[in-house]
């Protein structure tokens, strides 16, 4: 039995226009914005460093996000629980504490290198030797959401009462 390649060319036309009426189900470039990528659901110019939570080392940072409902709500989160240190490079790191072994003093943020799309954290960290690594940035954006107001990463939120 021989099958003609226009008879499969039809067959597969007649299902893409079946799948392609489909109604998704939920917008999923919206649901991967909330998982990460905060730049487009925070203010970006009211995330800074919080240089005065108590302990963190320059490690916190604070903004404005947006809810779910379009509400604005402050919100901090704990970058060693996103970031690690590894051999004097920064990598998104499940609880890597890069605080430990970095030099957080030197600490900062840049905005909008990719047209506003991201923002950089920038510090300068040790390697195993000893030996410092000038500087290293890393786009938070790959790895801190905003879920309903609140900054997270790796499911780390600022739940009010819980600490840092």
């Amino acid at each position: 039995m021989f099958i003609r390649a226009a008879s499969v060319l039809a067959i597969a036309a007649e299902l893409g226009a079946l799948f392609g009426a489909a109604t998704p189900i939920a917008d999923l470039a919206m649901l991967s914005k909330r998982e990460f990528g905060y730049v487009s659901s925070c203010d970006i110019n009211s995330v800074k460093i919080d240089q005065f939570y108590p302990g963190s080392r320059n490690s916190v940072i604070a903004g404005t996000c947006y809810t779910a409902t379009g509400q604005k709500r402050d919100t901090k989160l704990n970058l060693n629980h996103c970031l690690g240190n590894v051999q004097g490079n920064f990598q998104y790191v499940e609880d890597g504490n890069f605080a430990d072994s970095c030099n957080t003093f030197t600490a900062y943020l840049t905005n909008g290198a990719l047209g506003g799309k991201n923002q950089n954290y920038c510090v300068a960290c040790y390697r195993a030797d000893g030996t410092t690594n000038s500087l290293n940035c890393i786009d938070l954006n790959g790895v801190v959401g905003n879920v309903d107001g609140k900054l997270q990463c790796f499911g780390y939120t600022d739940v009010v009462g819980e600490p840092y």
